[in-house]
């Protein structure tokens, strides 16, 4: 970090982000303080954090459920690119109304 800060640059992968956030809430790191270390990931000077905009809008749904920021993250990618529906066997987002089961998309009985 200081050395980004000193104008080395320094980038760092949207998935790298999504495993250190698996790794904090696996030592039991509140959700809220893992949201606040990755903004300051994702603001500190010379930091560019890849697919910024995708990872700030799972972030936001993170932050405000229950779901793991995988899956948030998964959901804001489909929608960057237009999907409008969000399939998934995580009973969490269905449960929040942010996910569908693929059999009641499929409309399967």
């Amino acid at each position: 970090m200081e050395a980004a800060s000193k104008g080395l640059g320094l980038v760092v992968s949207a998935f790298a982000v999504l495993e250190m956030a698996w790794v904090l809430r696996a030592k039991k790191i509140p959700r809220k303080d893992v949201v606040r270390t990755i903004r300051t990931l994702m603001g500190a000077e010379g930091v560019t954090v890849t697919h910024a905009e995708i990872l700030h809008q799972a972030l936001v749904r993170f932050e405000e459920g229950d779901a793991d920021l995988g899956e948030c993250l998964i959901c804001a990618d489909g929608h960057a690119f237009g999907a409008r529906r969000f399939a998934t066997f995580d009973q969490v987002p269905q449960r929040e109304g942010w996910g569908e089961s693929p059999d009641r998309l499929l409309g399967a009985p």
